[in-house]
């Protein structure tokens, strides 16, 4: 997926860093805290928009490791989200 989901503009790079496995869920949640041109909860929401998009556009394809993968992925981004926002 390419392109805007929400607020957020560069999906294509949680496309880009979930091909790759390894400490995927770190390098997903080190990425929006180190975004420089969008706040950090902006990018914290579109991830989980995109792994919601993932689960819901590839349900059939996904194992059940990838599923837990992105779920645990939304999760800590809303923690994270909230705790910037302050709730």
């Amino acid at each position: 997926m390419a392109g805007q989901i929400g607020g957020y503009n560069n999906v294509s790079k949680f496309d880009e860093i979930w091909k790759s496995k390894t400490d995927v869920q770190k390098r997903m949640l080190e990425y929006c805290k180190t975004q420089k041109d969008v706040e950090a909860d902006d990018c914290f929401a579109g991830l989980q928009m995109w792994g919601l998009d993932q689960m819901m556009n590839n349900n059939r394809n996904l194992g059940r490791e990838e599923w837990d993968l992105l779920d645990s992925i939304m999760e800590e981004a809303s923690n994270m989200r909230q705790a910037l926002l302050g709730k």
